[in-house]
């Protein structure tokens, strides 16, 4: 499987339609749903260029996408706005894990958070994604603590941690 690798580097609208069935594919095989309509601010025109791929002869066979987002925050009376990246939902091909592309999407993602000066990078992922992630060297990458389990719940995994009581 020795061919011609581009990226990591922004989707062009070209390659919308291959990073959505490779996104679906990963995601929501068995479904009639489409992370196109699941997450429509990510895979908009004007987000593209936040949405990293890497390509095989042409074929996307890695993504990874920040979303920029800024969120308000109140409290004690003040407020403050805080600029987000969140980042997901990230997929490689089977056949082309372990060759390190899915992990160049989510570091160009994260270069893309710095460079625009965002103050916070929120990774969104599935309990199964744990070991990927948590293998990755991201600045300040979450940790699972030890004895921690997910627990069925809302918001994102590393929201819905937990330690196991003794």
């Amino acid at each position: 499987m020795k061919g011609l690798v581009d990226g990591p580097r922004s989707c062009r609208p070209d390659e919308l339609a291959g990073v959505i069935a490779l996104v679906d594919a990963a995601m929501r095989e068995g479904s009639d749903q489409s992370l196109l309509t699941d997450y429509p601010l990510v895979y908009a025109p004007e987000n593209l260029p936040n949405v990293q791929v890497v390509t095989v002869d042409g074929r996307v066979v890695a993504t990874a996408p920040v979303l920029p987002r800024t969120i308000r925050l109140v409290a004690g009376g003040g407020e403050h706005t805080l600029r987000i990246g969140i980042i997901s939902p990230t997929a490689t091909d089977p056949p082309f894990q372990h060759r390190g592309y899915g992990s160049a999407c989510v570091a160009a993602c994260i270069a893309r958070v710095d460079a625009a000066g965002i103050e916070l990078s929120v990774l969104w992922t599935q309990v199964a994604t744990f070991p990927f992630y948590e293998s990755q060297q991201l600045p300040g990458r979450p940790r699972r603590p030890r004895g921690a389990r997910a627990w069925p719940g809302r918001g994102g995994p590393f929201s819905r941690l937990r330690r196991d009581r003794p």
